[in-house]
Protein backbone atom coordinates (compact mmCIF):
# COMPACT_ATOMS: atom_id res chain seq x y z
CA UNK A 1 0.00 0.00 0.00
CA UNK A 2 1.24 3.48 -0.88
CA UNK A 3 0.35 6.99 0.28
CA UNK A 4 -1.56 5.84 3.34
CA UNK A 5 -2.14 8.78 5.68
CA UNK A 6 -2.94 6.79 8.82
CA UNK A 7 -2.39 3.26 10.10
CA UNK A 8 -4.80 2.28 12.88
CA UNK A 9 -3.52 -0.47 15.19
CA UNK A 10 -5.92 -2.54 17.29
CA UNK A 11 -4.24 -4.98 19.69
CA UNK A 12 -6.94 -7.48 20.61
CA UNK A 13 -7.28 -10.05 23.36
CA UNK A 14 -10.60 -11.69 24.32
CA UNK A 15 -12.64 -8.73 23.08
CA UNK A 16 -15.49 -10.52 21.29
CA UNK A 17 -18.11 -8.52 23.21
CA UNK A 18 -16.79 -5.14 22.10
CA UNK A 19 -14.68 -5.42 18.97
CA UNK A 20 -17.49 -5.16 16.42
CA UNK A 21 -18.49 -1.69 17.68
CA UNK A 22 -14.83 -0.65 17.71
CA UNK A 23 -14.08 -1.79 14.15
CA UNK A 24 -17.35 -0.42 12.80
CA UNK A 25 -16.40 3.01 14.16
CA UNK A 26 -13.03 2.80 12.39
CA UNK A 27 -14.55 1.63 9.10
CA UNK A 28 -16.96 4.58 9.25
CA UNK A 29 -14.14 7.15 9.25
CA UNK A 30 -14.51 10.05 6.84
CA UNK A 31 -10.79 9.65 6.11
CA UNK A 32 -11.28 6.62 3.91
CA UNK A 33 -7.77 5.76 2.69
CA UNK A 34 -6.54 4.23 5.93
CA UNK A 35 -4.89 0.99 6.94
CA UNK A 36 -6.42 -0.98 9.83
CA UNK A 37 -4.12 -3.51 11.46
CA UNK A 38 -5.88 -5.83 13.92
CA UNK A 39 -3.73 -8.27 15.85
CA UNK A 40 -5.26 -11.10 17.86
CA UNK A 41 -2.97 -11.85 20.79
CA UNK A 42 -3.86 -15.51 21.26
CA UNK A 43 -7.46 -14.94 22.33
CA UNK A 44 -9.41 -17.91 23.63
CA UNK A 45 -12.76 -16.46 22.57
CA UNK A 46 -14.03 -15.72 19.04
CA UNK A 47 -11.98 -12.51 18.57
CA UNK A 48 -9.63 -14.15 16.05
CA UNK A 49 -12.52 -15.40 13.90
CA UNK A 50 -14.23 -12.01 14.02
CA UNK A 51 -11.20 -10.08 12.79
CA UNK A 52 -10.72 -12.58 9.94
CA UNK A 53 -14.34 -11.96 8.95
CA UNK A 54 -13.72 -8.21 8.98
CA UNK A 55 -10.60 -8.60 6.81
CA UNK A 56 -12.59 -10.54 4.19
CA UNK A 57 -15.18 -7.78 4.06
CA UNK A 58 -12.84 -4.77 3.73
CA UNK A 59 -9.49 -4.70 1.93
CA UNK A 60 -8.18 -1.97 4.25
CA UNK A 61 -8.04 -4.44 7.12
CA UNK A 62 -4.96 -6.56 7.84
CA UNK A 63 -5.73 -9.39 10.28
CA UNK A 64 -2.75 -10.82 12.16
CA UNK A 65 -2.56 -13.56 14.77
CA UNK A 66 0.03 -14.20 17.46
CA UNK A 67 0.59 -17.92 17.86
CA UNK A 68 0.06 -17.54 21.59
CA UNK A 69 -0.60 -14.79 24.09
CA UNK A 70 2.47 -12.54 23.86
CA UNK A 71 1.26 -9.50 25.78
CA UNK A 72 0.20 -6.00 24.81
CA UNK A 73 3.73 -4.61 24.27
CA UNK A 74 4.66 -7.32 21.77
CA UNK A 75 1.31 -7.00 20.01
CA UNK A 76 1.37 -3.22 19.69
CA UNK A 77 4.96 -3.33 18.51
CA UNK A 78 4.03 -5.86 15.83
CA UNK A 79 1.41 -3.39 14.67
CA UNK A 80 3.95 -0.57 14.45
CA UNK A 81 6.35 -2.77 12.47
CA UNK A 82 3.56 -3.75 10.06
CA UNK A 83 2.28 -0.21 9.55
CA UNK A 84 2.75 1.70 6.28
CA UNK A 85 0.94 4.92 7.18
CA UNK A 86 2.54 8.32 7.56
CA UNK A 87 0.90 8.51 10.99
CA UNK A 88 -0.18 5.81 13.42
CA UNK A 89 -2.71 5.55 16.20
CA UNK A 90 -3.66 2.78 18.62
CA UNK A 91 -7.30 2.08 19.42
CA UNK A 92 -8.27 -0.41 22.12
CA UNK A 93 -10.82 -3.04 21.02
CA UNK A 94 -13.33 -2.19 23.75
CA UNK A 95 -13.37 1.51 22.82
CA UNK A 96 -14.77 3.38 19.82
CA UNK A 97 -14.17 6.67 18.01
CA UNK A 98 -16.13 9.41 16.29
CA UNK A 99 -16.38 9.13 12.50
CA UNK A 100 -14.33 12.28 11.77
CA UNK A 101 -11.55 11.65 14.29
CA UNK A 102 -8.84 10.55 11.87
CA UNK A 103 -9.64 13.19 9.24
CA UNK A 104 -9.55 16.02 11.78
CA UNK A 105 -6.40 14.80 13.48
CA UNK A 106 -4.59 14.09 10.22
CA UNK A 107 -5.50 17.52 8.81
CA UNK A 108 -4.22 19.14 12.01
CA UNK A 109 -0.97 17.18 11.70
CA UNK A 110 -0.45 18.22 8.07
CA UNK A 111 -1.42 21.87 8.49
CA UNK A 112 0.75 22.26 11.58
CA UNK A 113 3.57 19.98 10.42
CA UNK A 114 3.08 18.21 13.74
CA UNK A 115 4.77 15.03 14.92
CA UNK A 116 1.94 14.34 17.38
CA UNK A 117 -1.71 15.42 17.57
CA UNK A 118 -3.62 15.06 20.85
CA UNK A 119 -7.40 15.06 21.28
CA UNK A 120 -9.77 14.92 24.24
CA UNK A 121 -11.53 11.79 25.47
CA UNK A 122 -14.88 10.71 26.87
CA UNK A 123 -14.72 8.17 29.68
CA UNK A 124 -17.75 5.91 29.67
CA UNK A 125 -18.99 3.66 32.47
CA UNK A 126 -22.35 2.20 33.41
CA UNK A 127 -22.77 5.36 35.52
CA UNK A 128 -22.60 7.65 32.48
CA UNK A 129 -20.09 9.74 30.55
CA UNK A 130 -17.33 12.06 31.76
CA UNK A 131 -15.57 14.52 29.48
CA UNK A 132 -11.81 14.28 29.91
CA UNK A 133 -9.95 17.34 28.63
CA UNK A 134 -6.44 16.55 27.47
CA UNK A 135 -5.38 20.13 26.83
CA UNK A 136 -1.64 20.37 27.56
CA UNK A 137 -0.31 23.14 29.77
CA UNK A 138 1.78 24.09 26.72
CA UNK A 139 2.47 22.61 23.31
CA UNK A 140 6.18 22.22 23.99
CA UNK A 141 7.15 18.52 24.10
CA UNK A 142 8.99 18.99 27.42
CA UNK A 143 5.93 20.66 28.92
CA UNK A 144 3.77 17.74 27.81
CA UNK A 145 6.23 15.28 29.37
CA UNK A 146 5.73 17.17 32.64
CA UNK A 147 1.95 16.89 32.21
CA UNK A 148 2.26 13.13 31.69
CA UNK A 149 4.47 12.67 34.73
CA UNK A 150 2.09 14.66 36.93
CA UNK A 151 -0.89 12.74 35.54
CA UNK A 152 -2.40 15.96 34.26
CA UNK A 153 -2.62 14.19 30.90
CA UNK A 154 -3.59 10.61 30.20
CA UNK A 155 -0.55 8.45 29.43
CA UNK A 156 -2.31 6.53 26.66
CA UNK A 157 -1.40 6.20 23.00
CA UNK A 158 -5.07 5.96 22.03
CA UNK A 159 -5.83 9.68 21.80
CA UNK A 160 -2.55 10.56 20.10
CA UNK A 161 -1.85 10.51 16.37
CA UNK A 162 1.91 9.93 16.07
CA UNK A 163 4.16 10.23 13.03
CA UNK A 164 5.53 6.78 12.22
CA UNK A 165 8.93 8.37 11.53
CA UNK A 166 9.19 9.22 15.25
CA UNK A 167 9.21 5.50 16.02
CA UNK A 168 11.70 4.63 13.29
CA UNK A 169 14.19 7.49 13.57
CA UNK A 170 14.01 7.50 17.36
CA UNK A 171 14.32 3.71 17.61
CA UNK A 172 11.26 3.73 19.88
CA UNK A 173 9.57 0.44 20.64
CA UNK A 174 7.15 -0.89 23.21
CA UNK A 175 9.00 -2.40 26.19
CA UNK A 176 8.97 -6.17 25.79
CA UNK A 177 8.01 -8.10 28.90
CA UNK A 178 6.18 -5.14 30.44
CA UNK A 179 2.41 -5.39 30.17
CA UNK A 180 1.54 -2.40 32.32
CA UNK A 181 2.16 1.31 31.66
CA UNK A 182 3.82 0.38 28.37
CA UNK A 183 1.88 3.18 26.68
CA UNK A 184 3.21 5.73 29.19
CA UNK A 185 6.75 4.61 28.35
CA UNK A 186 6.13 5.08 24.62
CA UNK A 187 4.45 8.47 25.11
CA UNK A 188 7.41 9.77 27.09
CA UNK A 189 9.83 8.49 24.45
CA UNK A 190 7.76 9.97 21.62
CA UNK A 191 7.49 13.44 23.15
CA UNK A 192 11.20 13.35 23.95
CA UNK A 193 11.80 13.05 20.18
CA UNK A 194 8.93 15.22 18.90
CA UNK A 195 9.48 18.76 17.60
CA UNK A 196 5.92 19.97 17.06
CA UNK A 197 2.69 19.04 18.80
CA UNK A 198 -0.91 19.99 17.95
CA UNK A 199 -4.01 19.74 20.10
CA UNK A 200 -7.69 19.53 19.15
CA UNK A 201 -10.21 20.32 21.93
CA UNK A 202 -12.68 17.65 20.87
CA UNK A 203 -13.40 14.30 22.50
CA UNK A 204 -13.19 12.01 19.47
CA UNK A 205 -12.13 9.01 21.54
CA UNK A 206 -14.60 7.08 23.72
CA UNK A 207 -12.78 5.23 26.46
CA UNK A 208 -14.86 2.47 28.01
CA UNK A 209 -13.88 1.83 31.61
CA UNK A 210 -15.23 -1.68 31.96
CA UNK A 211 -13.42 -1.98 35.28
CA UNK A 212 -15.02 0.62 37.50
CA UNK A 213 -13.16 -0.07 40.73
CA UNK A 214 -10.81 2.62 41.95
CA UNK A 215 -7.04 2.49 42.18
CA UNK A 216 -7.41 1.92 45.91
CA UNK A 217 -9.12 -1.43 45.36
CA UNK A 218 -7.72 -2.60 42.02
CA UNK A 219 -5.03 -5.25 42.64
CA UNK A 220 -1.97 -5.53 40.43
CA UNK A 221 -0.38 -8.93 40.06
CA UNK A 222 2.94 -9.46 41.90
CA UNK A 223 4.75 -10.60 38.74
CA UNK A 224 4.11 -7.14 37.24
CA UNK A 225 5.15 -5.32 40.41
CA UNK A 226 8.42 -7.23 40.61
CA UNK A 227 9.48 -5.61 37.32
CA UNK A 228 8.89 -2.04 38.49
CA UNK A 229 12.54 -1.33 39.33
CA UNK A 230 13.56 -2.48 35.86
CA UNK A 231 10.76 -0.46 34.28
CA UNK A 232 11.82 2.70 36.14
CA UNK A 233 15.33 2.33 34.72
CA UNK A 234 13.95 1.90 31.20
CA UNK A 235 12.03 5.17 31.54
CA UNK A 236 14.95 7.19 32.91
CA UNK A 237 17.17 5.81 30.13
CA UNK A 238 14.91 7.59 27.63
CA UNK A 239 16.40 10.89 28.84
CA UNK A 240 20.00 9.74 28.98
CA UNK A 241 22.23 12.81 28.77
CA UNK A 242 19.68 15.16 30.31
CA UNK A 243 20.15 14.87 34.07
CA UNK A 244 17.28 17.20 34.98
CA UNK A 245 14.80 15.28 32.84
CA UNK A 246 16.08 11.96 34.16
CA UNK A 247 15.48 13.08 37.74
CA UNK A 248 12.02 14.41 36.90
CA UNK A 249 11.09 11.21 35.06
CA UNK A 250 12.39 9.05 37.90
CA UNK A 251 10.31 10.90 40.49
CA UNK A 252 7.18 11.06 38.33
CA UNK A 253 7.27 7.39 37.36
CA UNK A 254 8.30 6.29 40.83
CA UNK A 255 5.14 7.94 42.11
CA UNK A 256 2.95 6.14 39.56
CA UNK A 257 4.55 2.75 40.11
CA UNK A 258 4.63 3.12 43.87
CA UNK A 259 0.99 4.14 44.17
CA UNK A 260 -0.13 1.19 42.08
CA UNK A 261 1.83 -1.19 44.30
CA UNK A 262 0.91 0.60 47.52
CA UNK A 263 -2.82 0.26 46.87
CA UNK A 264 -2.78 -3.19 45.28
CA UNK A 265 -2.07 -4.96 48.61
CA UNK A 266 -0.84 -8.09 46.84
CA UNK A 267 2.64 -8.01 48.39
CA UNK A 268 3.84 -8.88 51.88
CA UNK A 269 5.73 -6.19 53.79
CA UNK A 270 8.97 -8.05 53.12
CA UNK A 271 8.29 -8.27 49.37
CA UNK A 272 7.25 -4.64 49.25
CA UNK A 273 10.44 -3.47 50.94
CA UNK A 274 12.59 -5.65 48.69
CA UNK A 275 11.07 -4.25 45.51
CA UNK A 276 10.47 -0.64 46.54
CA UNK A 277 13.19 -0.02 49.09
CA UNK A 278 15.24 1.68 46.39
CA UNK A 279 12.32 4.07 45.74
CA UNK A 280 12.73 5.68 49.17
CA UNK A 281 15.18 8.34 47.98
CA UNK A 282 12.70 9.33 45.24
CA UNK A 283 9.88 9.87 47.73
CA UNK A 284 11.20 12.48 50.17
CA UNK A 285 11.98 15.12 47.56
CA UNK A 286 9.22 14.20 45.14
CA UNK A 287 7.38 17.28 43.78
CA UNK A 288 4.49 15.10 42.56
CA UNK A 289 3.48 14.11 46.11
CA UNK A 290 2.32 16.26 49.03
CA UNK A 291 4.68 16.48 52.01
CA UNK A 292 2.66 14.27 54.43
CA UNK A 293 2.42 11.52 51.82
CA UNK A 294 6.14 11.80 51.11
CA UNK A 295 6.80 10.79 54.71
CA UNK A 296 4.19 8.03 54.66
CA UNK A 297 5.49 6.57 51.40
CA UNK A 298 9.10 6.88 52.58
CA UNK A 299 8.18 4.86 55.66
CA UNK A 300 6.52 2.22 53.46
CA UNK A 301 9.67 1.91 51.36
CA UNK A 302 11.69 1.40 54.52
CA UNK A 303 9.62 -1.54 55.72
CA UNK A 304 6.59 0.04 57.41
CA UNK A 305 4.24 -0.88 54.58
CA UNK A 306 1.38 -2.26 56.69
CA UNK A 307 1.42 0.70 59.08
CA UNK A 308 1.60 3.17 56.21
CA UNK A 309 -1.67 2.01 54.62
CA UNK A 310 -3.99 3.14 57.49
CA UNK A 311 -1.89 6.30 57.94
CA UNK A 312 -2.38 7.16 54.29
CA UNK A 313 -6.12 6.41 54.50
CA UNK A 314 -6.37 8.74 57.49
CA UNK A 315 -4.47 11.46 55.63
CA UNK A 316 -6.82 11.17 52.63
CA UNK A 317 -9.93 11.35 54.83
CA UNK A 318 -8.59 14.45 56.59
CA UNK A 319 -7.70 16.05 53.26
CA UNK A 320 -11.19 15.34 51.90
CA UNK A 321 -12.81 16.72 55.05
CA UNK A 322 -10.74 19.90 54.89
CA UNK A 323 -11.72 20.54 51.27
CA UNK A 324 -15.36 19.74 51.94
CA UNK A 325 -15.39 22.34 54.72
CA UNK A 326 -13.61 24.84 52.44
CA UNK A 327 -16.28 24.38 49.77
Amino acid sequence: MNNIPVSVIVATYNAEKYIRKCIDSILAQTLHNIEIIIIDDGSNDSSGTLIDDFARQDRRIIALHNGRNMGVSYTRQRGIETANGTYTIHIDPDDYVDCDMLECMYNAAISGNADVVICDMVEETSQGETYSSQRPSSLSPKGIIGDLLSRRLHGSCCNKLIARSIYTTGNISFPMGHGSMEDMYVCLAVFNRASRVAYIPRAFYHYYRKNEVSITTLPTQPDILRKDGEFLKLVTDIFNGDTAMQQSAAKGLARHLFLRAFYSKTLTSCEFRKIYGSFARLMLGNPYIGFPQRLIFFAACKGLYRISIPLNNLYIRLWQLKHKISD
